[in-house]
């Protein structure tokens, strides 16, 4: 099984950042049970551009710093 992270995965679909964070618990949970699976076949996997995706309309991943959001 692979677990696929694309422009699709994150197109501003989110009303706010509080929004899009409260959301996070369940792709959390996907990432965190192909690390204990211990299963070598499966694959996290991300464009190279993931990190320009809006969260917002009008906030990227990636400016997301600029909010005193953490890496937590």
């Amino acid at each position: 099984m692979d677990f696929l992270l694309n422009e699709r995965s994150l197109c501003g679909q989110f009303k706010d950042i509080d929004s899009f964070l409260g959301s996070l618990a369940g792709m959390i949970k996907c990432i965190e049970l192909i690390h204990q699976s211990g299963d070598t076949d499966m694959q996290i996997y991300k464009t190279a551009n993931f990190y320009n995706c809006n969260v917002t309309e009008t906030v990227k991943l990636c400016q997301m710093k600029n909010y005193g959001v953490s890496d937590e």
